[in-house]
C-alpha cells in the first residue's frame, strides 16, 4: 500500500485544483511580449489607451485586445473618466516583476546556471 496520497493533486486553499495553477496562468497570460510591455509602461503608474499607443507599437484593436486579456487575468484594472480608460496594475508588486524581467542577468548570476541553460549567453565567461 504504502504512500497512496501521493498521487493526489495538491489542493491549494480556494481549490484551485493545484497550489500553482493560479501562478501558471499568469505566467501563460504574461507569455506575450505586447503584454509584457503594457505591463512594463503600466508599472509607473496608471495609462489612457491613447498613452499607450504612443509608448508600445501596435494598433488599437491589438492593444484593446490585450489589455482585455490582462484585466481578465486579474492583472490590470480600468477605471472610466470620462471618454477615457485607464489601466493600472493591481498589484503594485508587479513593477518589480518587470523590472527584473526586463533587465539583464549580471553575468556572475549566469555564470552559476547550468551551462545548457546559458549556450549563446553573451555575458557568460568562456
Amino acid at each position: 500500500m504504502g504512500n497512496h496520497h501521493q498521487d493526489q493533486p495538491v489542493v491549494a486553499i480556494g481549490g484551485s485544483g493545484h497550489r500553482f495553477a493560479r501562478v501558471a496562468e499568469m505566467f501563460r497570460v504574461m507569455s506575450a511580449p505586447v503584454r509584457l510591455d503594457i505591463l512594463s509602461e503600466l508599472a509607473a503608474g496608471e495609462l489612457t489607451v491613447t498613452e499607450l499607443l504612443l509608448r508600445i507599437p501596435t494598433t488599437q484593436s491589438n492593444l484593446s485586445q490585450h489589455l482585455a486579456a490582462l484585466c481578465r487575468a486579474g492583472l490590470l484594472v480600468r477605471r472610466r473618466a470620462g471618454v477615457h480608460a485607464y489601466y493600472r496594475l493591481v498589484d503594485p508588486q508587479m513593477s518589480r516583476w518587470c523590472q527584473a524581467l526586463s533587465s539583464t542577468p549580471p553575468a556572475p548570476c549566469v555564470a552559476r546556471l547550468p551551462e545548457r541553460l546559458v549556450l549563446g549567453c553573451s555575458g557568460c565567461p568562456s
